[in-house]
């Protein structure tokens, strides 16, 4: 019988990002599973999340949240663009695409229900952040925005803003 020697030689990889995610701060990796996506709580106005993802070790980040009703979202993405490619979509609940945006290369992307035809009050809708190429960390920021302003509100911001904001001289014929 002859002898051999086996050399083993291990890594410590816990510090790589792969395998020290923290998602959307939910302390984790993000579903990749659309039928299963990781829950983030969201409020009206605007919704700050963090994340990473890997087109070769982590492609898809699968969340969702809920919609109050009479209310819209719009998501947006944003990366560093010489790490990698991300992609954004949007969907509702039965995975009926809302909106998507793969722009290659370039960020932010964005999706929205705002002028969809969608109604995703009182719902939850899915998003999914795909790494096409690279990877790296991207900033998503979601905006819960309502659907239901009284005409006076746009009344009032246009006799602010506009040059020719005049009730007296204008009847509301703005320019």
């Amino acid at each position: 019988s002859d002898n051999y020697t086996l050399d083993l030689t291990f890594d410590n990889i816990s510090s790589s990002p792969v395998y020290n995610q923290n998602d959307a701060g939910t302390g984790d990796d993000a579903s990749d599973d659309y039928n299963n996506p990781t829950s983030i709580v969201t409020y009206v106005g605007q919704n700050d999340f963090s994340g990473w993802a890997s087109s070769s070790a982590d492609a898809v980040d699968e969340y969702t949240t809920a919609i109050p009703v009479d209310h819209g979202i719009t998501v947006s993405l944003s990366f560093d663009t010489s790490d990698a490619n991300f992609d954004l979509a949007m969907a509702d609940m039965q995975i009926n695409i809302i909106d998507s945006s793969s722009s290659w290369f370039s960020s932010p992307e964005e999706v929205t229900t705002n002028g969809s035809g969608y109604y995703v009050g009182g719902d939850s809708v899915i998003i999914e952040v795909y790494a096409s190429s690279g990877e790296g960390v991207y900033n998503m920021t979601i905006w819960i925005f309502t659907l239901d302003l009284p005409w006076q509100l746009g009344a009032e911001f246009f006799l602010k803003h506009l040059y020719d904001g005049d009730a007296a001289s204008n009847t509301l014929g703005w320019r």
